[in-house]
């Protein structure tokens, strides 16, 4: 599998990352191989050590505040979500088509950040020197049906899998859809089990 991408996007995207670190760097999710991705995510694999990912973004962030042909904005507060990553800047880069979002991971190796993707058009990556990674039920994104592999935030999975859908011009997979939406009910009636608990609500005296 060949990545979409020119050997000048590429290489621009690396430049944004410190020498030292852009081996544990990569570029991961449908940009890998569609244009219709809106935007570059950059993955540094940080490991599960939260300091050590704090030192990470510290490093990368001043190495930004150093560029001068990039203008970005520092997220003010991480944005934490399952597969435990850190979006610690978007990034506006002189001839790229597309914003850059940096991101520092909890994991370790490229394929458990993959695997741990929740929709399977997103689960490609390419590594500094070209190599190109996937999930084992990675799809692809202009091609195929794309599926549901993780289902543990079904609020934001559900709204990013009817919009990737949309943008790509294929079917949701339904059974996945249903999972979904069960999923969500599910938590719903849990929230108001636990409101009715808490308030004493409908108990009898």
């Amino acid at each position: 599998m060949q990545t979409i991408l020119t050997n000048w996007i590429h290489g621009k995207l690396f430049t944004l990352i410190p020498d030292d670190l852009r081996m544990q760097t990569f570029i991961a999710g449908s940009a890998v191989l569609s244009e219709k991705a809106h935007d570059y995510d950059l993955w540094i694999l940080g490991g599960p050590d939260p300091d050590r990912r704090t030192t990470l973004a510290g490093v990368i962030l001043n190495d930004l505040e150093a560029q001068r042909d990039i203008t970005f904005n520092k997220t003010d507060t991480w944005e934490y979500d399952i597969i435990g990553l850190s979006k610690i800047a978007t990034v506006y880069a002189t001839g790229l088509d597309k914003n850059v979002h940096i991101m520092v991971s909890r994991e370790v190796n490229v394929e458990m950040l993959l695997e741990d993707f929740d929709i399977t058009c997103h689960a490609w990556a390419v590594d500094a020197v070209g190599r190109v990674f996937q999930s084992r039920g990675a799809t692809m994104p202009d091609m195929e049906q794309p599926r549901v592999q993780r289902f543990d935030t079904p609020h934001s999975t559900l709204r990013r899998y009817v919009t990737i859908c949309d943008r790509y011009g294929v079917k949701p997979h339904w059974p996945d859809v249903e999972i979904l939406a069960r999923k969500i009910v599910e938590i719903a009636n849990n929230r108001a089990a636990e409101e009715i608990s808490d308030t004493g609500v409908g108990l009898s005296l």
